[in-house]
């Protein structure tokens, strides 16, 4: 559930690449 929400909120948050980073790294 934790790593759903957090991945919405990186692509709806794909801001720079602070979001692109945080998403791809946190999603592994």
């Amino acid at each position: 559930m934790e790593s759903t929400i957090f991945f919405v909120l990186c692509q709806l948050r794909i801001n720079q690449r602070y979001s692109r980073s945080v998403c791809f790294r946190k999603r592994i």
